[in-house]
């Protein structure tokens, strides 16, 4: 039976049709803020702390004062045993707060905004895991600090209605430089050489909790990944290309820009990750 979703903003539990936010809210006019996305089974907040983690630095990165984490997470606990869910999703965004639009911002008496949003995460489609996703590329036009988990996600969102009106799953980010980064939402990987490569952490990418925990899951499995860069014509040879994302997991990819990748069937590598990944998410390891 499917969860109740529950929202709080600002000090209260409200229902989701009634909560509102100032026309001033800086997240609002700017996009100044930042958002977090954790998934759990039941009330059981699944590398919660790692999430927790990188919340903060998002934080303390854009210089957002007056956060009070211990409330939010005393908050999200409440708002996650309110809601009941088999499959858990928390969806929590801070904002720099209202005030008058400028784009710089005066601290004083300025208090954040902040959402919690609990609901029912939908069942991943086997279909995917089994067949796989197809993909394309699109040039990387985002800002320079990709590893803030901000609200600036307009590059984002264009890539990935460019790759849904083309048929495709997901876009991947090419830069400039030829170089590939990770996915419109998710994080990328390669298997080439019988070796596993991701994009080296950094500001042109978001350190995925997912893509971290996989870092550990695969050397359950005698596989390391390593952090290198590399570009589309490498991806394009490589064996396995495979995405990660806190919202469908490990998927692997069979064609990018209508090329076939690999078999064109989900690799052995993206197999077993994936199928591991679920025995920790289920089992709670993290």
């Amino acid at each position: 039976m499917a969860g109740t979703e529950v929202l709080w903003l600002n000090g209260d539990f409200v229902a989701p049709g009634e909560a509102m936010v100032s026309v001033d809210d800086r997240g609002f006019l700017f996009g100044d803020g930042i958002y977090e996305v954790i998934g759990g089974v039941g009330e059981r907040l699944f590398a919660f702390d790692r999430h927790w983690r990188r919340l903060r630095r998002s934080v303390e990165q854009l210089d957002i004062v007056g956060v009070d984490f211990d409330q939010i997470e005393a908050t999200i606990r409440e708002a996650v045993r309110r809601a009941q869910c088999e499959l858990t999703v928390v969806y929590l965004q801070i904002t720099r707060g209202a005030a008058p639009r400028s784009h710089a911002w005066d601290p004083t008496g300025l208090t954040p905004t902040v959402l919690i949003r609990v609901r029912e995460e939908p069942q991943p489609d086997p279909a995917q895991a089994e067949q796989g996703v197809a993909c394309l590329t699109v040039p990387d036009l985002r800002w320079g600090r990709c590893d803030i988990k901000s609200l600036n996600l307009l590059p984002n969102v264009m890539a990935k209605q460019q790759a849904r009106t083309s048929g495709c799953y997901e876009a991947i980010f090419v830069g400039a430089d030829g170089i590939v980064t990770e996915g419109s939402s998710s994080s990328l990987a390669i298997v080439s050489g019988g070796e596993l490569w991701s994009h080296p952490n950094g500001p042109r990418i978001l350190p995925g909790v997912t893509r971290e925990l996989s870092t550990i899951l695969a050397a359950d499995l005698g596989l390391t990944l390593h952090e290198r860069q590399f570009d589309r014509a490498t991806m394009l040879a490589a064996d396995e290309v495979i995405l990660m994302a806190t919202s469908f997991d490990i998927l692997g990819v069979t064609s990018i820009d209508g090329q076939t990748i690999g078999t064109g069937r989900p690799g052995d590598v993206a197999r077993r990750l994936a199928e591991r990944f679920r025995r920790a998410f289920y089992g709670g390891e993290f």
